[in-house]
């Protein structure tokens, strides 16, 4: 699939200079700036995506703490009731 970008690239190149060869710079310049402007926005979105991976684990992080309170807090009411059942 790669390959077919770069084939499809190439093609538009060369139509474009061979029917618009003194608006090169201008396309160029264009294509750059766009280029710019999508990298930029990987990168934000790769921080955004971060994150939110990060508080992901956070809120996981902090479940397992109550789910492991609530277990302790069990164990302790458990134990408590067979204390006083004895």
């Amino acid at each position: 699939m790669e390959n077919n970008f770069w084939e499809w690239l190439l093609i538009a190149i060369v139509i474009l200079a061979i029917f618009n060869i003194n608006r090169l710079p201008e396309i160029k310049s264009l294509l750059e700036s766009q280029f710019q402007t999508l990298s930029q926005k990987a990168k934000e979105g790769k921080k955004e995506l971060e994150r939110k991976v990060n508080e992901t684990k956070e809120n996981i992080a902090k479940k397992n703490e109550a789910a492991q309170k609530a277990k302790e807090e069990k164990a302790k009411a458990d134990q408590e009731t067979t204390q006083d059942l004895d």
